[in-house]
C-alpha cells in the first residue's frame, strides 16, 4: 500500500510526503525542492513543526513554516500513515494595487457623506422607509470598507510595508472587550469565553491593532460561515513558549473537499449565496498577522462536529517598530464594530441611535 501511495504522490505537482510512524517516507520532487532534499528519513516533527504534530484530527489545513518558507499544509491520514499536501501561500492579485485601493477609498468616501446628508434629509422629513434605506447603504458602506481594508492589509503585507508596534497587550482585555461589543450589536449570538489563565488577564508583545483586526476576522468567519451552529467558544491557552488564540464553533462543518480551498482568496463555486458571505479574505488576514507574530494558523474541521480555527502568537517578540506605529489605541469602539463585523450586524443597527 505504501508503495501504491508514493507512486500516487509521483504524480503531482505539488509538494507532497507520505508520513509512516512519524518518519517521511517519501517526498516527491516537488516537496523534496521546498522541504530539502534530506527530508525522507527525518521525523514529522523535525519538518512540520509541533503543530502539525499535536493534532489529531483526521483531516485538516495549517500555514506553518517549512524550511523557512510559510506554507499552507493539508493533512489527510490514511491507514498506514498520513499524506502532507504543502505550497507556499499564494500573492496578491496584481488588480489590487495602490491606484486602484485609491480609487475605492474615494468613492467610499462619497458614498459615506451622501448616505449622512440623506440620513438628516429622511429624519426632518420622517420618511421611516427613506431611513431604512439609508441605513441599508450605510452597512454596505462599512462592508466594502472592511473588503478594501482586509485588501489593503494584504497588499502591504505582501510587499513588505505594513505598519506595526510590537508592544505589550493586555489580549485577554482585548478579546473581553470586543465580545462585550458582540453582545449589543449580536445579541443572539451565544459565546462562551475562558479569556485568562487562572492566574490573570494574558499579556504578550504583539501589534494591539492586528491582534483587534486578527480576533475581529476570527468571529466574523464563525459568524458567516458556521451554517447550523447554536454557540462559539473562543478561548486562550497560554503556553510555556505561545499565546494560542482558539474561536470554534458546533455548527455543520467543513466538507473535506472544501478544507483543501479554505485560504484560497475569492475560491468559491457559482453559488450566489455562498458569494454573499465574503470575498474570502479574512482567513488569509489572520494567517499574515500570524506570521507577523511568528506564529501559525490552523484549521481543523469535522463535518456534523463544527470547525476550530486556533492562532498561536510567539511570546519571544520583543518591542519595535515597523515603518511607523499603528493609533496604539487598546480600546475596542462601535466603529471597530460596525466596519469588522459589517456582515454580521443587523442593518437596524446602522442608524444614528446607535452610530452616535
Amino acid at each position: 500500500m505504501e508503495v501504491f501511495s508514493a507512486d500516487i504522490l509521483s504524480l503531482t505537482s505539488e509538494a507532497a510526503v507520505l508520513v509512516h510512524n512519524g518518519v517521511v517516507a517519501y517526498a516527491n520532487p516537488a516537496a523534496l525542492s521546498l522541504a530539502g532534499a534530506d527530508c525522507v528519513g527525518k521525523t514529522k516533527l523535525s519538518v512540520f513543526g509541533e503543530e502539525i504534530c499535536g493534532t489529531q484530527a483526521g483531516s485538516f489545513v495549517a500555514d506553518v513554516p517549512v524550511n523557512g518558507t510559510n506554507c499552507i499544509v493539508r493533512v489527510s491520514r490514511i491507514d498506514h500513515g498520513e499524506i502532507i499536501f504543502f505550497s507556499p501561500g499564494g500573492k496578491c492579485s496584481t488588480v489590487l494595487n495602490e491606484p486602484f485601493m485609491c480609487t475605492i477609498r474615494t468613492c467610499l468616501m462619497l458614498i459615506e457623506f451622501s448616505a449622512a446628508q440623506l440620513s438628516q434629509i429622511a429624519e426632518e422629513r420622517g420618511d421611516e422607509e427613506g431611513l431604512n434605506h439609508v441605513r441599508i447603504i450605510t452597512q454596505n458602506y462599512y462592508r466594502m470598507s472592511r473588503l478594501m481594508g482586509n485588501a489593503s492589509f494584504i497588499l502591504n503585507f505582501e510587499a513588505g510595508t505594513l505598519p506595526y508596534a510590537i508592544v505589550p497587550v493586555n489580549i485577554s482585555k482585548t478579546c473581553r472587550d470586543i465580545l462585550e461589543l458582540c453582545k449589543i450589536f449580536t445579541p443572539d449570538l451565544n459565546i462562551h469565553a475562558n479569556l485568562c489563565d487562572g492566574f490573570g488577564d494574558i499579556v504578550v508583545n504583539a501589534d494591539r491593532d492586528l491582534i483587534k483586526r486578527l480576533v475581529f476576522n476570527l468571529l466574523s468567519n464563525c459568524m458567516l460561515h458556521a451554517e447550523g451552529s447554536s454557540k462559539i467558544c473562543m478561548n486562550l491557552y497560554n503556553l510555556p513558549d505561545s499565546l494560542v488564540i482558539s474561536v470554534s464553533d458546533d455548527g455543520k462543518g467543513i466538507e473535506k473537499d472544501d478544507l483543501l480551498t479554505v485560504f484560497e482568496r475569492y475560491k468559491y463555486n457559482f453559488d450566489l449565496s455562498a458569494m454573499g458571505k465574503g470575498a474570502g479574505l479574512g482567513l488569509t488576514v489572520v494567517r499574515q498577522i500570524a506570521q507577523i507574530h511568528n506564529g501559525t494558523l490552523l484549521l481543523e474541521s469535522r463535518p456534523g462536529q463544527g470547525t476550530s480555527v486556533r492562532v498561536s502568537i510567539s511570546k519571544h517578540l520583543y518591542p519595535r517598530t515597523s515603518l511607523h506605529s499603528g493609533s496604539g489605541n487598546d480600546e475596542v469602539s462601535a466603529t471597530d464594530m460596525f466596519e469588522e463585523l459589517a456582515d454580521c450586524i443587523d442593518s437596524k443597527f446602522f442608524s444614528s441611535k446607535y452610530m452616535d
